[in-house]
Parts: C-alpha cells; sequence; structure tokens
C-alpha cells in the first residue's frame, strides 16, 4: 500500500465509524420495505434520539473530522418533520426547498456506529453491521475483537454475532446439501419409474379390447388406463418441477463465497513473503510487478486481470504493515 493509498484507506476508516441519521432511516426503510413513517415510528421505539450526535467538519489536517455535540433533544422532532413534508410536497412544490434543507440537515448529524451496534432493534431491522466499505469494516472489527476485547463484549449478542458471521461467513452446511442433492436422486428416479410404467402400459395393453391386464390383474377399461396415464403425465411433470427447484437449492448453497478477512489475510501474508522473495516491488499496486503477474499469469494459462492484482498487492502490504504494528 503506497503512501496515498494509506491516507486513503485512513480515511476510510475513520469514516467508517460514523454513519449519518439519514443513512440510518434509509437503512430502516431498505431493510424492513417501509416507508418513512414506518421508519421514523421504528426509530421512536428503538431510542436513537438518546444517543450521542456527532459533526463532521474538513480541516487542512484531515479530510474528516468527527466532533461531539451531544444528544440532540429534537431529533426525533427533526426525524418526523421530514415525514411531513414528504406528505406536503406531494401536493405543495413550494415545500421542495425546504425539505431539501431538513435532509442535508441530518445527513450532517452522525450517530457512532458502536453506539448503534449497542441497539438490538438497530442491529435486527438494519445492515448497519455490513453497509459500508466492506474491506475498512473488517479491519475496523479485527481491530476492536483483538485490540480491545472489552469493547466487542460490551455489545448485545445480537451484534457480536453478527460481526463474527460477517467476518467469517458460515461455511455451507454440508448435511444440508447432502439432503437436497439425495431428494433430487430420489425425485429424478421417482421420473424414471413413471417414464417406465407408463411407456409399459402403453405397450402392452390391449386398447383393441379395452381391458389392459394391469399388475395387480385387475382388468380396467380403456378410459381408466387414459386417465392413469393422464395422472402419471401430471405426476411426471410435478417431480420434473421439483427437480427443477431442488437443483436451484443446491446452486445456490453451493454458490462461491468472498473469502473470510482472516483467511484473506493469512493469503495475503504468503504472497507477500513469495513476492519479495523474487524481488518483486509492491510500492505500487499498478506498478511493474502488477504487469510481471499480469504477463506471466497468461504465460502460464491461468489469466487474472490488472485490478484483481492490484487488490491483492494491497492487501499483501496491508499483511505486512499489521504484522509489523
Amino acid at each position: 500500500m503506497d503512501f496515498f493509498e494509506a491516507i486513503s484507506f485512513s480515511t476510510n476508516l475513520e469514516r467508517e465509524q460514523y454513519v449519518s441519521v439519514l443513512q440510518l432511516i434509509e437503512m430502516v426503510k431498505h431493510r424492513n420495505g417501509v416507508g418513512i413513517e414506518k421508519a421514523v415510528e421504528f426509530l421512536e421505539i428503538a431510542r436513537v434520539a438518546e444517543l450521542c450526535l456527532y459533526s463532521c467538519q474538513r480541516t487542512f489536517e484531515k479530510d474528516f473530522d468527527y466532533q461531539s455535540i451531544g444528544v440532540n433533544q429534537e431529533l426525533g422532532r427533526d426525524i418526523y418533520g421530514i415525514a411531513c413534508f414528504e406528505d406536503i410536497i406531494r401536493s405543495d412544490r413550494s415545500y421542495q426547498s425546504r425539505y431539501e434543507d431538513e435532509l442535508n440537515k441530518l445527513n450532517k448529524q452522525y450517530f457512532k456506529r458502536l453506539d448503534l451496534l449497542s441497539l438490538e432493534l438497530i442491529v435486527k431491522n438494519t445492515d448497519i453491521v455490513t453497509c459500508g466499505d466492506r474491506l475498512v469494516l473488517q479491519r475496523m472489527y479485527s481491530n476492536i475483537i483483538q485490540s480491545n476485547n472489552d469493547t466487542f463484549l460490551a455489545l448485545p449478542q445480537q451484534a457480536r454475532n453478527a460481526i463474527l458471521e460477517f467476518l467469517e461467513p458460515k461455511t455451507q452446511n454440508n448435511d444440508y446439501v447432502k439432503s437436497i442433492t439425495q431428494q433430487l436422486a430420489d425425485e429424478k428416479k421417482k421420473v424414471v419409474r413413471l417414464i417406465a410404467e407408463k411407456e409399459q402400459a402403453q405397450s402392452t395393453g390391449s386398447f383393441s379390447m379395452g381391458t389392459p391386464t394391469v399388475a395387480h390383474g385387475e382388468d380396467k377399461t380403456y378410459e381408466q388406463v387414459v386417465e392413469a396415464l393422464t395422472a402419471a403425465n401430471a405426476e411426471i411433470k410435478q417431480h420434473k418441477q421439483t427437480i427443477n427447484k431442488l437443483s436451484d437449492q443446491i446452486d445456490k448453497s453451493t454458490k462461491d463465497k468472498l473469502l473470510p478477512y482472516n483467511s484473506q489475510m493469512s493469503v495475503a501474508k504468503m504472497l507477500y513473503a513469495i513476492l519479495t522473495e523474487h524481488n518483486y516491488d509492491l510500492s505500487a499496486t499498478k506498478g511493474k510487478a502488477n504487469s510481471l503477474i499480469e504477463k506471466a499469469s497468461q504465460v502460464h494459462g491461468t489469466s487474472v486481470a490488472r485490478n484483481f492484482i492490484a487488490k491483492w498487492i494491497e492487501l499483501a502490504n496491508q499483511a505486512k504493515s499489521d504484522s509489523t504494528k
């Protein structure tokens, strides 16, 4: 990670520690499929108005500087106000400018992400754990767990579980996949058996006499055989639909997922060691090292894109930096 990338990462890390009031409202709306009125009611029940708020100023020293402004006693009213404005501007557009000012006001007031994570209703009904720069959030949560365990343990169980799942997504349950696979195999066998029985009935039945003989010796009329064959066709169709659904479930269950953060860092450390040992210059993510790796991947028939290589060079440098702290 070069100097400017390090600054950028640090800036993003600081920014992701805060969530604006407006962002939180949008999270509630999106996660629960509700309008602004219901979102406002939910935030009131969750008691977010009791949390400390922060303002953000740009400074010469750094891009963002968050300062505590305390609890805003009028926050509930301000949030409710934009719900009212949404109703008003539907019939009177002259309030549009005032409405946008109120939105901008809420977008400049921030909660600390950790404060929001302390509220179980917020964790349960929003994407507060995962909403943001994935790589930055993974590093932030990992640092909290590794360097300040008390902070992590102070969070409610639901928040801790959500963070751990985000850092190390649970691998697909092999028993579940096996179960679905077995069901799929059983359904296919049923279809094969039904088709065979139908073809046998059609080939051995004495339709000219109208009394084909069935396995248990009972004679059936032509109409009864046709009815049975129609039912068999319907059952075959139903089983084929079940097969399609089960196949979809297997596809979803075995779909590739992002490599967990800790695993990413382990791979990144290995890459750093290998590339440094072979005198690759990793100071720039898209420099000479990137070009050499890209060319080598093409030569060996394992082509990878420059952006992909750049990402892993960045992770390799980050892994090295974390290891020397």
